[in-house]
């Protein structure tokens, strides 16, 4: 019926979960960071870091009925720690396709929270993203 259906139907096992990432990574980033950081930030850096970081995680709502609860739960915050660093990796580069490049491996590799060892590896993660963010966040040049 349509060109694209038969192109989705002719990728390998992998090439559709990599589609999916890829393009969730460069919606999402476009809109969270290139859009809402972007335009909030002449305010205040880490406003705009919460804000577009809260509104990444709450997009993560969106998984709810495919996977359990507490899984989309573990998702927002580790989504939100994750947007926290991203906008710092924005303010620090002013390079939107690093911070596509670093969703998309994100995305490729977020499937390992469904394991047992994955959760407390998701949960090391949202700490040290946070982590991340922070640094470099700060007006001081050293560290990062």
């Amino acid at each position: 019926v349509f060109p694209a259906c038969n192109l989705l139907m002719g990728l390998p096992e992998w090439g559709l979960p990599l589609l999916y990432a890829a393009i969730g990574a460069v919606a999402e980033e476009f809109f969270c960071r290139g859009f809402l950081f972007t335009l909030l930030k002449r305010k205040n850096r880490y406003l705009a870091a919460v804000v577009s970081s809260a509104v990444f995680g709450l997009l993560h709502l969106l998984n709810l009925g495919s996977v359990p609860l507490w899984h989309i739960l573990l998702q927002m915050a580790a989504a939100f720690s994750v947007g926290f660093a991203l906008s710092g990796v924005l303010w620090r580069t002013k390079k939107l396709w690093l911070c596509i490049v670093c969703h998309l491996l994100i995305n490729l590799t977020g499937h390992a929270a469904l394991s047992p060892l994955g959760v407390g590896l998701s949960m090391a993660c949202i700490f040290i993203y946070a982590f991340l963010g922070i640094l470099l966040l700060r007006k001081k040049e050293g560290l990062l």
